[in-house]
């Protein structure tokens, strides 16, 4: 699977679960998973990912949505709740 492709599963998979700021979330676990800079993740769009980091960000998607996050408004805050759940 290629980021661009995780990236687009977790913003609809967000979307779906009604956690408000999907994309922002969906690109800030991207960022913790993998490593990368926002900046940067449109640079890695092709990159080819392992099977190990993709159930990492579903898990962590799936984890997110269980513990309905959508109260969690700035960044910080939702970074942090992201490391914990990863």
């Amino acid at each position: 699977m290629k980021l661009q492709d995780l990236l687009n599963y977790g913003k609809k998979y967000l979307s779906e679960k009604n956690i408000n700021d999907s994309t922002i979330i969906a690109k800030e676990i991207i960022e913790y998973v993998f490593n990368i800079k926002k900046e940067k993740i449109i640079i890695f769009f092709d990159m080819e990912l392992n099977d190990y980091d993709v159930d990492k960000y579903k898990k962590t998607l799936q984890k997110i949505s269980k513990r309905n996050t959508t109260s969690i408004y700035n960044k910080q805050a939702r970074v942090h709740e992201i490391k914990l759940l990863c």
